[in-house]
């Protein structure tokens, strides 16, 4: 990567950033603000993307600290919790609506009747910085010893530090040998538009568009290990799976293998329903189109 394009990936992301920041201050109505926080949280997500490829290219060029992990295929996998963090980069969650004294119209707290799977789009999928200013610490839910990589993951998921802003999803699959229980079930997150009242956001850390998924049975099994938490908590109480390409224009997302793979392999499995042909709106695509495409 040239030094020149390496500028220009930290201009934009300085740009995206100031943007995000002047939008979340424009005091939108209510009727507007669920639709700018996504923005908002869209252009943040973006920024951190800019500054990833950024570091990358410094990487590549040498200008970095040796000895990072590569990304490679997983035979086991961390469980980590990071549910109990609530001081974040930017609030990616409904908070109840209503003045004080007012009941809300829509409580923040719903138990949520399935699962909504995306791809996260990021080709060779997401690391967490190099450094880490702060005091930082990971423990994994099965007691396992967690790798400085998967700590400093865990790090950027949560929106930590001034440059991250945080992911949206309440669960997040890495490549790098993890599954993140990122924020609490009962949360509405701005994690898959149409789909974030009633279901549960997971996304699968890789580009449906550009790559093969590097272990699909461990998928399968982070997959299975997301729902049954869930279930166990009282959520999933419909019993479904969906995709969110069906909730708004992402034609990969998450893409055929992930489809027939992961989802229908889990939902057989399980007994759980997913509706190949739905899709909330025309423009939008089904997991059968998603499929046939």
């Amino acid at each position: 990567m040239k030094e020149k394009d390496i500028v220009k990936a930290e201009v934009y992301a300085d740009i995206l950033r100031d943007a995000a920041v002047k939008m979340s201050g424009a005091g939108h109505t209510d009727a507007l603000a669920e639709f700018w926080s996504e923005t908002v949280a869209d252009l943040d997500d973006l920024a951190a993307e800019a500054r990833h490829l950024a570091d990358r290219g410094r990487e590549a060029r040498g200008e970095e600290d040796e000895g990072i992990s590569r990304i490679g295929d997983a035979t086991e996998y961390s469980r980590i919790s990071l549910r109990p963090i609530r001081d974040r980069g930017k609030r990616k969650w409904r908070t109840p609506r209503g003045s004080i004294g007012q009941q809300p119209r829509r409580a923040t707290l719903t138990k949520k009747k399935g699962v909504c799977v995306h791809h996260s789009g990021i080709f060779t999928g997401m690391q967490g910085p190099r450094r880490i200013d702060e005091d930082w610490s990971i423990i994994d839910m099965r007691g396992k010893g967690v790798s400085p990589e998967l700590a400093s993951l865990a790090y950027r998921i949560a929106g930590q530090g001034p440059r991250y802003q945080g992911q949206s999803y309440h669960g997040w699959s890495s490549r790098l040998g993890a599954l993140f229980f990122n924020l609490p079930f009962d949360w509405v997150t701005y994690h898959g538009d149409g789909s974030n009242e009633d279901f549960l956001g997971y996304c699968i850390d890789y580009h449906s568009g550009k790559e093969k998924l590097w272990d699909i049975e461990v998928e399968r099994a982070k997959l299975e290990d997301f729902i049954g938490l869930a279930t166990d908590e009282g959520h999933m109480t419909e019993g479904l799976m969906t995709i969110h390409g069906a909730w708004s224009r992402k034609e990969i997302d998450p893409g055929r293998e992930v489809i027939e793979e992961v989802m229908l392999p889990v939902a057989t499995k399980l007994g759980l329903g997913l509706d190949l042909d739905f899709k909330a709106d025309p423009r939008f695509v089904s997991a059968r189109e998603m499929i046939s495409a």
